[in-house]
């Protein structure tokens, strides 16, 4: 004898028995977990500097526990309101027979996909971060611990470009390696407007960073 229930009475006799059970406090219980967890999660970028005001700080601080536990704790703001300068780490190799190979990371040639690209350029920030205030150090130092905070950031800043200097020369079996920092600015809205290119010239400064041999500088 053929079934003349409802398909969904077919399909899904346990969601019904389900549904009756979500009581309108079980109902507003997930709903304000849900609504936590949505606040969490988008008080990390939130609160990811710069700029960052006092209130998104306090609301992520609050959170903290839960973002680390969760691994919701990333600074993705997609790079709003102002993404500021991007920063490559340029080299040129010196061979056995004496040529010279040069290069740059990332490159968008090179490292593909775009997730390799992205590990790349996050090494290359890296540098800037650790090496950048050691490029152009102050003329003198005033004040004694601000000399051993710089010293300790120059020995972190070796450490990093000497296992670079490592890599690169193992990579491109070279003897010798000369690294470079080099910084991309934006151009602003008028620059663009009168016809200035994303890659123009005039918007990359370069900076030396060591040149190295395999074991040390």
């Amino acid at each position: 004898m053929a079934d003349h229930r409802p398909p969904d009475a077919l399909s899904c006799p346990v969601s019904a028995a389900a549904a009756a059970t979500w009581t309108a406090r079980r109902r507003a219980v997930v709903s304000g977990l849900l609504v936590l967890h949505m606040i969490a999660a988008v008080s990390a970028p939130w609160a990811a500097p710069p700029p960052s005001s006092q209130l998104a700080r306090r609301v992520a601080a609050f959170f903290e526990p839960y973002l680390f536990a969760a691994y919701l704790n990333h600074g993705y703001r997609f790079f709003a309101p102002d993404p500021g300068p991007s920063h490559l780490v340029r080299y040129e190799v010196q061979l056995p027979d004496g040529s010279v190979r040069e290069g740059r990371f990332p490159d968008p040639h090179r490292h593909r996909p775009r997730l390799l690209y992205h590990r790349h350029f996050m090494i290359s920030e890296t540098v800037f971060n650790i090496c950048g205030p050691v490029v152009e150090p102050p003329e003198r130092f005033v004040d004694p611990q601000e000399r051993r905070a710089f010293q300790a950031a120059r020995q972190r800043a070796e450490l990093l470009l000497t296992g670079l200097a490592e890599q690169l020369l193992h990579e491109q079996g070279g003897v010798r390696v000369r690294l470079f920092l080099v910084e991309h600015e934006i151009p602003g809205p008028q620059a663009v407007l009168d016809g200035m290119a994303l890659d123009d010239a005039r918007l990359y400064r370069e900076w030396p960073l060591g040149e190295y041999t395999q074991g040390g500088a």
